[in-house]
């Protein structure tokens, strides 16, 4: 199609071409003299005028998004800046307290990594046989105690425990690590025994006079003693049980998982939870099966009793002598009360009453009878340990 203007590209890519950017008053000034220009006198000047209005308007379109442009670019700015001040604050705050975590903090006290020793007046041995020494401790990361943190206690409240933290660890000696247990150590701190994992923990608290090694006892327990008195704890450092006993055996030497306590001179059991399971009252207590299978012999005082297999009291500790049953007949077993003999069978039941000053053997002057002797008087019982009628 034939243009009206054949020379409009030529101005318009003058205006494409002009120099950017263009002032304010440049704009002004074309739009003057094209408004100037634009006065036409005929149909024809207005022709002939055209393409300088066109080149003009190109040149304002040009500058216009300049300007626009120019406009963006400094709200976007002073909105940045706007976001500057306001994060800026949050930002140094956070730098405040990443420098703050750049020293090393163990038990909520400052501890300086190149002067661990200076806090201990004791030379630290490191373990020779372990990876993990005692500097380890202070180098490992420390995870803050939201319980540590001191509560205040209102006055009208009901009174509390006032939580004070971690204790700060500070030791008369520190053992080598692994030698009881892995990754512990043994500490000492005012005569007193405890342990303390390679974290810095406390797994066992200095409380006791005297740890054994674990294993000797019993697997996974260890022989403890406070105040003169022995208790175990176990491979986590819990009391499993309390320090109350003046001794305690090794386990399995007189039954399967229980171990042989003493306590004010007497005798019981407790099994492998740390459970009672024969109270410590008993004088002296035989060992298992040595009367009766399955049954252990028991003193309190000056009697005798039996316990079973569970640690119950079968027989009351009331008879001054028992013997071994099967001896005079099979199931039963001689016992003496008051200076008198009997019999029990194997439950624990009296079949012949305490009330004879002797008793013989079965079948010694005939098959199944036994020679008694009574008020000096002497007669038969029967295998019922009945009286034989003459």
């Amino acid at each position: 199609m034939k243009t009206l203007y054949p020379d409009i590209d030529h101005y318009f890519a003058a205006a494409r071409q002009a120099p950017l950017p263009v002032s304010i008053d440049t704009v002004k000034g074309i739009v003057a003299k094209g408004a100037v220009a634009a006065v036409p006198k005929s149909l024809s000047s207005i022709v002939k005028s055209k393409p300088f209005i066109m080149s003009t308007l190109a040149v304002v379109t040009t500058a216009t998004i300049v300007t626009t442009v120019s406009i963006i670019n400094n709200k976007v700015d002073e909105k940045h800046d706007k976001v500057n001040k306001e994060i800026t604050p949050v930002v140094n705050v956070v730098k405040e307290r990443k420098e703050d975590k750049a020293s090393v903090h163990f038990y909520n006290n400052p501890v300086n990594p190149e002067k661990v020793s200076e806090s201990f007046s004791f030379p630290i041995v490191p373990d020779e046989t372990h990876d993990t020494t005692i500097e380890n401790i202070f180098k490992a990361p420390v995870t803050e105690n939201k319980d540590s943190i001191i509560k205040p206690i209102n006055c009208c409240d009901k009174k509390e425990d006032v939580k004070t933290g971690p204790r700060t660890m500070s030791y008369d000696r520190i053992d080598p690590f692994g030698v009881y247990q892995p990754y512990w150590a043994l500490v000492k701190q005012s005569g007193l025994l405890g342990f303390i994992d390679t974290s810095g923990r406390e797994v066992v608290e200095p409380l006791y006079d005297r740890i054994d090694f674990y294993d000797a006892i019993r697997v996974n327990f260890a022989l403890v003693k406070q105040n003169g008195l022995y208790g175990l704890i176990d491979n986590t450092g819990k009391e499993v049980v309390h320090c109350i006993y003046d001794k305690i055996d090794p386990f399995d030497i007189y039954h399967k998982n229980w171990a042989m306590v003493r306590m004010d001179g007497n005798f019981g059991y407790i099994d492998d939870n740390g459970n009672e399971v024969v109270p410590a009252i008993y004088r002296k207590i035989f060992p298992y099966d040595t009367n009766r299978s399955g049954w252990a012999l028991v003193k309190i005082d000056d009697r005798y009793g039996f316990i079973d297999s569970d640690g119950k009291e079968v027989v009351p500790t009331v008879y001054e002598e028992i013997g071994v049953f099967g001896d005079y007949r099979e199931n039963w077993a001689l016992v003496k009360s008051n200076g008198l003999l009997g019999f029990i069978d194997n439950t624990g039941k009296e079949v012949v009453p305490p009330q004879y000053n002797e008793i013989g053997y079965f079948g010694e002057f005939r098959e199944g009878w036994a020679k008694v002797k009574l008020d000096g008087q002497y007669s038969f019982i029967d295998m019922n340990g009945k009286a034989v009628e003459q």
